[in-house]
């Protein structure tokens, strides 16, 4: 699994792809869009709360991760029932697609996420298409997993450079998306 560092970006990834404005113009006004793009962040990093469940039932991190929360059918009900709760909505449809596209923006993260980067770098699959017990994988890694076996994993240096590695490759995606948007914008005035 990735951080919650690519996670959050791909929340506000989406909140770039579905929103009217664009560029640099939502950085100049992030607080009229923060409402939005911080429950676009929480819902892309939602799938991982099944550590806290798994904490809760089990007694253990990792009893329940990657298991139905990290799957399709979850992934369109989490969507549906945002949706049905969102202020903002202007269409049932709409929201329901943002949501979906925030949520799914976590399993493909996580499934091209491995020990290592590069091709034949399967990571530990996905119940994608849950109930069913078959898991995916992705034949390329773009991101490093971060160890979360227990507390005391989460703060070591590996998870703190692949925390890094995200940031930098994140944050470089995104300030190409936001110049090419700015000079769209601009164009087509």
């Amino acid at each position: 699994m990735a951080s919650p560092v690519a996670h959050s970006f791909a929340g506000f990834w989406t909140f770039l792809c579905f929103h009217r404005e664009g560029g640099f113009s939502v950085l100049q006004n992030w607080r009229r869009f923060a409402l939005q793009i911080g429950l676009l962040i929480f819902v892309a990093n939602a799938a991982d709360l099944d550590f806290l469940l798994s904490l809760y039932v089990r007694g253990n991190l990792n009893a329940l991760h990657h298991g139905f929360t990290h799957s399709i059918l979850f992934a369109a009900i989490v969507a549906v029932a945002f949706a049905a709760i969102s202020p903002s909505a202007r269409s049932f449809f709409r929201s329901s697609l943002i949501y979906f596209a925030a949520y799914g923006s976590h399993l493909l993260i996580d499934l091209v996420t491995s020990d290592r980067l590069g091709w034949n770098a399967r990571g530990s699959g996905l119940p994608l298409f849950w109930p069913s017990r078959e898991e995916w994988g992705s034949p390329i890694a773009l991101f490093l997993g971060v160890q979360h076996k227990n507390f005391r994993a989460l703060w070591e240096m590996q998870n703190a450079l692949a925390s890094l590695y995200e940031l930098l490759v994140c944050g470089a995606i995104t300030a190409m998306v936001l110049i090419l948007r700015s000079k769209y914008e601009q164009n087509s005035q």
